[in-house]
């Protein structure tokens, strides 16, 4: 299994493409957005990740993102992951007391196959895509060399994509579905404090690509609110930083503000993180993570 990419949905396509691209440095993979159907998309690079970054926008009046938009704003829609074989994998999943869920494609129009986990159907509030390709090759392929010369340094500066954060009212159970479902591992917890008002179950994906947290509230605060507001769902994401005075530096050009900013000490180096909130990044809370000895 292959950690394609992860998608978020926005109202409108080209104003956020420009700012992950202005603010994040992510690239698009392609000239132009494709339409399909009743949505348009992008997919993006994201610097030091094998993990893209899918941009989606309804695309007529009666789009099915629409009604995403509208009963949960732009934020994180779904992951997707490469597979040897989706129709399998959707065996499998039947096999996990979960029905796959996905109209079938037509075989001469589609080239594909893939499955879906819906989010109120066995997702525990979040959409998990599946699929394959005839020549069992991926959708989505991290090219280095895509930032050769180009010092970005309008940009954050990211240099890798860290975690995606899964909240639930039990991330201890969520942790265990993870290992069940997706083979993940339980990971050793992030040196670093843990997050005001949050509990953390750490997972280690079989890719090693990108590293997943179940979390839950511990009191009130920000994460409280979202499940009592949303339900359980995909939360926030997380990134590496090289240079903290290159994001401060950044936000202030794009006219966006840093929360929740600690400094500290932790393992013989010094390290800083502060969200930026869904308002600055068109939907989504990221994280960003500075560390001494990451950085060098």
């Amino acid at each position: 299994m292959h950690f394609d990419h992860v998608s978020m949905a926005v109202p409108e396509l080209e104003p956020q493409l420009e700012l992950l691209e202005s603010l994040f440095g992510f690239k698009p993979d392609w000239e132009a957005p494709i339409t399909q159907g009743d949505f348009r998309y992008m997919s993006m690079d994201i610097p030091g990740s094998e993990v893209g970054w899918e941009v989606m926008a309804p695309h007529g009046d009666d789009a099915n993102l629409r009604r995403f938009l509208a009963s949960s704003g732009p934020g994180l829609h779904h992951v997707t992951m490469q597979v040897p074989d989706a129709e399998a994998v959707a065996t499998q999943i039947e096999g996990f007391g979960i029905e796959p869920w996905g109209t079938p494609l037509d075989r001469q129009t589609w080239p594909w196959r893939e499955t879906y986990i819906h989010p109120r159907r066995g997702g525990h509030g979040s959409l998990f895509q599946f699929y394959s390709l005839p020549d069992g090759g991926s959708w989505h392929n991290h090219d280095p060399g895509r930032w050769d010369g180009d010092g970005g340094d309008h940009t954050l500066g990211v240099t890798s994509f860290l975690y995606v954060a899964h909240a639930h009212e039990d991330a201890t159970m969520l942790g265990e579905w993870y290992e069940r479902v997706l083979g993940m591992q339980p990971a050793e917890t992030s040196t670093l404090p843990p997050l005001e008002g949050e509990r953390v179950v750490a997972l280690a994906t079989p890719t090693r690509q990108v590293s997943w947290q179940a979390i839950e509230p511990n009191g009130t605060g920000s994460l409280r609110t979202f499940l009592d507001e949303r339900g359980p769902g995909l939360h926030h994401v997380a990134f590496g930083v090289a240079d903290w005075e290159r994001v401060v530096a950044a936000c202030a050009r794009h006219g966006v503000q840093l929360s929740a900013e600690r400094a500290g000490e932790s393992q013989g180096g010094g390290w800083k993180d502060a969200f930026i909130g869904p308002e600055g990044t068109g939907g989504i809370p990221a994280r960003l993570v500075w560390r001494e000895e990451a950085a060098g």
